[in-house]
């Protein structure tokens, strides 16, 4: 998945699309993870509320997203 199509999705559909994300919403302190308006709340919208480098926090997510996709393959 491009870092173009995250920033495009809300925090539902990120989890929803990979669940293996959570770990990485929780490594943050957020409170992303079963949040009431996480169904409109887009990556923008995170990192300005948590004040967190939207970059890095990017780069983190998709590293839980290759690690699952590494892990299904062997």
């Amino acid at each position: 998945m491009p870092q173009i199509e995250l920033i495009e999705l809300t925090v539902d559909e990120i989890l929803a699309r990979c669940p293996q994300t959570a770990q990485v919403f929780r490594l943050y302190k957020l409170a992303c993870v079963g949040c009431a308006i996480g169904p409109y709340c887009d990556m923008d919208t995170v990192a300005d509320t948590y004040h967190i480098p939207m970059q890095r926090f990017l780069d983190d997510l998709h590293a839980a997203i290759q690690e699952s996709t590494v892990e299904d393959k062997n």
